[in-house]
C-alpha cells in the first residue's frame, strides 16, 4: 500500500525551522553543510540528509567587505585633504580611532587604519605596514 502524503518515495516535504550558525567572515557565494538537516525519511534506517545553505551577504551600512578587507567612504572637503588633518572614524566594531589624513591626499585615496584585522580560515593575524 502506498503512503499518500509521501507518494511511495520515502520522505515527505515540510517546512521547519532550524537554527544555524555562519562562521565570522563566510563571504557571499559561499556554501556551508549542515549535516543531518536535510530531508528525514520514513525509513528510520535511513539517516537525513544534509542541508546546504548558500549565502548572499549584503551591507545595511556604510561598511562593504571586498575580501579580507572592509571598505568604507570618508568624505573630506578639499582644504582637509590639501592641507592633511586628523578625523575621528568608526570602525565597524563600532569603536572610534583617530585618522591620520596626510597633506595632498587625493581624491579616491585608500587609507589603512592598522591593528584592525579580519580573519580567514586561511590566514590568520596579517597585519599591513
Amino acid at each position: 500500500m502506498i503512503n499518500r502524503q509521501c507518494k511511495g518515495l520515502g520522505l515527505v516535504n515540510k517546512e521547519v525551522e532550524v537554527e544555524v550558525i555562519i562562521p565570522k567572515h563566510a563571504e557571499s557565494g559561499q556554501r556551508i553543510r549542515y549535516l543531518n538537516l536535510g530531508h528525514e525519511f520514513h525509513d528510520r534506517e535511513v539517516s537525513p540528509g544534509d542541508l546546504i545553505l548558500k549565502l548572499n551577504i549584503f551591507s545595511e551600512s556604510s561598511f562593504v567587505k571586498k575580501g579580507l578587507d572592509v571598505v568604507s567612504n570618508l568624505e573630506i572637503d578639499m582644504v582637509q585633504a590639501a592641507l592633511g588633518c586628523r578625523m575621528k572614524v568608526k570602525t565597524i566594531q563600532g569603536e572610534l580611532v583617530e585618522l591620520n589624513i596626510n597633506p595632498g591626499t587625493s581624491h579616491g585615496s585608500t587609507l589603512i587604519i592598522k591593528g584592525k584585522v579580519l580573519y580567514s580560515s586561511n590566514v590568520i593575524g596579517i597585519e599591513r605596514k
